[in-house]
């Protein structure tokens, strides 16, 4: 389920109890995410340019974690909160098309194919392609759930 169209800062920071203006906004979002982590669910955030740029403290990543996000459709990412993300397992996917980003609306339900890089909205009946631009190494860290799960592996692999 896409739990928010925008840059997750403000989940972030309404957890934190940050956000002066959008405090409403972020703690509904928040209250989306957890419901749908609860009911079992996976959440998706769908985002624009540049995503989590500013964000690239640890916890920017932990908190999306924490609330059932599981993958990041974005129009392009900042560097370190990319990499972030990969180290708490969480797949960083670009648009192919970057109009497609208009095409998804919040709370639209959304799934990937296990073999192709076709996100399918459910809601819609529409198929994007995305794109998973990750080294081996980043791919094993998502596999595995993240960084120290990965590590962790790797070293009873030796």
């Amino acid at each position: 389920t896409v739990i928010a169209r925008r840059n997750c800062d403000y989940v972030v920071a309404a957890l934190c109890h940050q956000v002066r203006g959008h405090k409403a906004v972020a703690l509904a979002e928040h209250r989306r995410a957890r419901a749908v982590s609860e009911a079992g669910g996976n959440g998706v955030i769908v985002a624009g340019e540049n995503y989590g740029q500013g964000s690239s403290r640890e916890h920017a990543a932990l908190v999306p974690l924490y609330l059932g996000i599981r993958a990041v459709v974005a129009k392009s990412f900042a560097r370190i909160h990319q990499a972030n993300l990969i180290n708490n397992g969480i797949l960083p996917l670009t648009f192919q098309n970057e109009a497609d980003y208009d095409r998804i609306a919040q709370g639209d339900t959304v799934e990937s194919g296990s073999d192709t890089f076709v996100l399918h909205n459910d809601t819609k009946d529409e198929d994007y392609i995305v794109l998973m631009p990750l080294t081996a190494r980043q791919q094993g860290c998502i596999l595995y759930g993240g960084l120290l799960n990965y590590t962790r592996e790797s070293a009873k692999a030796e």
